[in-house]
């Protein structure tokens, strides 16, 4: 067997075992039976014979071994640490003996005090002894489950009876979405800190020999997947082997394993699938009509919508109430439409702002007018009540339709105007408390399944204005965020996605990795709603090592993601990819100028993957120049609380002048008495130092990041150099952390 994918011939034998064990009512395999799988991929497993609870050994059974001693293990889907109640033994190979010994472990095993009920035993497996080392590299698990959302995902780590431990405490296993090249096999196990052992103790054969092992298992996985189009008849759930071995001829060789499995079902084709179809409706749709205005309340929702819709600017704005009459926004009449019917011009979006329970008419009309786009706005769904009746009615009369729905339970959406259109807002949130106002170099989608999360973002993000649009998607019962990430990946307007996820509906997550691995912008996502690993009870050690945000994380780290650990990576990392993404870099050799030694120091600490750069002789000279002799000469400069403004702009210009400096940090402590930083003296002098420093940024082609060590006092200053374009941070590791990411992200880009 080739590294392709398994024929036909082998397939039809997985086939009949998984039929087999179906027709006796089980969703599991026997040991023996893995260990046939395994044998059908070209994995070695140990010579065997499977004896069924209630038979004897005779001397035929015994004929496939030569050994003096058979190691016997209980075959039973209820005990996942067989040794730990005596359900590995080791016998004479002669019939008394083995006999001998499976009647007193048929005896003593389900009484073991562990159990609160007896296990059920399906019989006992004979296994010839294999002599190896339990030390570290020497065994390893390899295993998959399939994850509702992102489906199938195989598994390496450390094996053995103590992998559960090993992977909490020490290294945890690493995950990968199949399908997986070999070489993606490989970096699976070059990831771990187990190959650091292989690597000194020169066993790299080992990782070719594991890597080919996780490879026949990962086509497994993808070929018995519900994710799979071709549909196969029975899906693994969970397959594992714990322990992969080395024997003492350096042969890799499976000896224990344990699979179950599900009949396939019937599944909706376009599951996990993305799908933009009519997704420009929802940002720039040419009518929009609002559901749920009040010709008597402003504070409905659907008027404070409303009046956001007239404050844009927008002439084809349609507003709906069934009982009719009129409202008057911004000193403007306008009448109060009972259906859409009634509107004769074409309708793109409806903005739904009425309760739940009447949203299904709603629905119902909108098909009849067959408008593009839905945001449902209210909700009262499944959410609270658990019932999914009124979901199942909105899909239902959708169906086919090609109209699309964001929500419900959601703000829905904002896109800032441009030369076609005047944009979108829905948030339904008075002006006097939130306003909007995106800067013309506004470049960044968020997608957020929480409103609220959204609506701080907006809110801290006033005076660095670079979100251009703004989706909370709520509910996720058509539109979810791998849809919006491959809609705005095609959006020329935005340079980067931020994400905030709680959870993927089911094919979600899998949906959105491929149009995130497709993506060619960054894309930043939190993961909220994270679990421990091993904080739900599993069947297995694959399931029970390997926690939902770990699999998240993987998946998203797969796809290219850039992963925020804390939310507030979220909008710092999304802050230096608005401002500086479209900067050149050449390199990791980062330069900066700072006017405090411990600001230095902290930012040489937080170097990470970047370089110091070394400057050429002529920048060294030129800044020798310009220096009083107290200041060294260095990469990280310390120009002390003396330098004043010009001498800060001299530096910088010297710096970024430099061939042999990629990027540049900048660090300004603002108390000191020599530089324009206060709110009093910057408004005096309009060339102060967050001028000049604008000014070499835009001037620049390099990636510039700044952070400014200070209190509420300088708000002015720190609000100046966001405004003009310049990634600003609190303190020097954060600013350094976003250029860390900012550079590794377009050198993986070109390799």
């Amino acid at each position: 067997m080739t590294a392709k994918d398994i024929p036909s011939s082998i397939t039809n034998r997985i086939d009949e075992i998984l039929a087999c064990a179906h027709r006796e009512g089980r969703e599991h395999l026997l040991e023996h039976e893995v260990y046939e799988i395994l044998e059908l991929l070209e994995l070695a497993a140990p010579r065997h014979v499977f004896i069924r609870k209630g038979e004897a050994v005779d001397e035929e059974r015994l004929s496939p071994f030569d050994s003096s001693a058979v190691v016997i293990k209980v075959v039973s889907n209820d005990i996942l640490h067989k040794a730990r109640v005596g359900g590995v033994q080791r016998a004479a190979c002669d019939v008394k003996s083995l006999n001998a010994t499976i009647d007193r472990m048929a005896r003593d095993i389900p009484t073991h005090p562990s159990f609160s009920t007896p296990p059920e035993v399906a019989g006992f497996l004979l296994v010839e002894p294999v002599i190896y080392s339990e030390a570290l590299g020497n065994e390893s698990l390899i295993g998959f489950r399939e994850n509702l959302a992102f489906g199938p995902l195989v598994s390496f780590s450390k094996g053995g009876s103590d992998a559960e431990h090993f992977a909490r405490y020490y290294s945890p296993p690493n995950v990968k979405l199949v399908p997986l090249t070999l070489d993606e096999c490989r970096s699976l196990i070059h990831e771990t800190r187990i190959f650091l052992k292989y690597r000194e103790e020169e066993k790299l054969d080992r990782v070719e020999l594991l890597a080919n092992a996780i490879y026949r298992i990962s086509r497994l996985a993808h070929l018995y997947s519900g994710f799979n189009p071709g549909a196969p008849p029975f899906v693994f759930t969970e397959f594992e082997v714990n322990p992969f071995v080395f024997d003492a001829r350096g042969r890799l060789i499976a000896l224990d394993g344990l699979a179950s499995f599900v009949k396939s079902k019937e599944t909706d084709p376009s599951a996990g699938r993305i799908d933009v179809t009519n997704l420009r409706g929802l940002f720039k749709p040419q009518g929009l009509a609002v559901v749920g205005v009040s010709a008597s309340d402003p504070a409905k929702m659907g008027n404070i919508i409303a009046e956001l819709m007239v404050k844009s600017g927008r002439s084809d704005l349609y507003l709906l109430n069934v009982k009719g009459g009129s409202v008057t926004i911004r000193g403007k009449a306008y009448p109060l439409h009972k259906s859409l019917a009634e509107i004769r011009d074409n309708v793109d979006l409806v903005v739904v702002a009425v309760p739940a329970k009447m949203t299904p008419h709603v629905v119902r009309e909108c098909k009849a007018k067959k408008v593009k786009a839905v945001i449902l706005i209210p909700g009262g769904f499944q959410e609270v009540s658990g019932d999914s009746t009124l979901e199942q009615q909105i899909s239902e009369t959708l169906k086919g339709t090609g109209i699309r729905v964001v929500g419900p339970n959601c703000l829905g959406v904002i896109y800032a105007p441009d030369k076609e259109t005047p944009g979108v807002n829905t948030f339904f949130i008075p002006q006097q408390k939130l306003d909007f106002i995106p800067s013309p170099n506004s470049n960044v989608a968020l997608v957020t399944q929480s409103g609220a999360m959204g609506v701080t973002f907006l809110d801290q993000l006033r005076h660095a204005p670079y979100l251009r649009a703004l989706v909370s998607y709520g509910n996720q019962l058509d539109v979810d965020p791998g849809d919006l990430v491959a809609y705005f990946n095609d959006d020329p307007s935005i340079k980067a996605i931020g994400v905030y996820v709680e959870g993927f509906r089911p094919s979600g997550g899998r949906a959105f990795f491929d149009a995130a691995r497709s993506a060619g912008k960054p894309i930043v996502v939190y993961k909220a709603g994270r679990t421990e690993a091993g904080s739900r009870a599993a069947a297995s050690h694959t399931a029970s090592m390997t926690g939902d945000y770990e699999v998240t994380k993987a998946a998203l780290l797969q796809a290219g993601v850039i992963v925020a650990e804390h939310i507030g990576d979220l909008r710092d990392l999304l802050k230096v990819f608005a401002l500086a993404g479209d900067k050149q870099v050449a390199g990791r050799r980062v330069a900066a100028v700072t006017n405090a030694g411990f600001e230095s120091t902290y930012a040489a600490d937080s170097i990470g993957d970047l370089e110091l750069a070394s400057f050429t002789d002529e920048t060294a000279h030129k800044l020798r120049e310009t220096l009083p002799r107290i200041v060294s000469i260095n990469p990280f400069l310390d120009l002390t609380p003396m330098a004043n403004d010009e001498i800060f702009e001299s530096c910088i210009r010297l710096l970024l002048a430099d061939p042999n400096v990629d990027s540049l940090f900048i660090s300004i402590v603002p108390h000191t008495t020599a530089l324009t930083t206060g709110k009093h003296e910057m408004d005096a002098r309009e060339e102060n130092v967050a001028i000049r420093i604008i000014r070499q940024t835009r001037q620049s082609t390099k990636p510039i990041v700044m952070s400014v060590n200070a209190g509420d006092m300088y708000d002015q200053f720190v609000n100046t150099l966001e405004e003009g374009g310049v990634p600003t941070y609190p303190t020097a590791e954060r600013a350094m952390q976003c250029l860390n990411t900012l550079v590794n992200w377009h050198l993986s880009r070109t390799g």
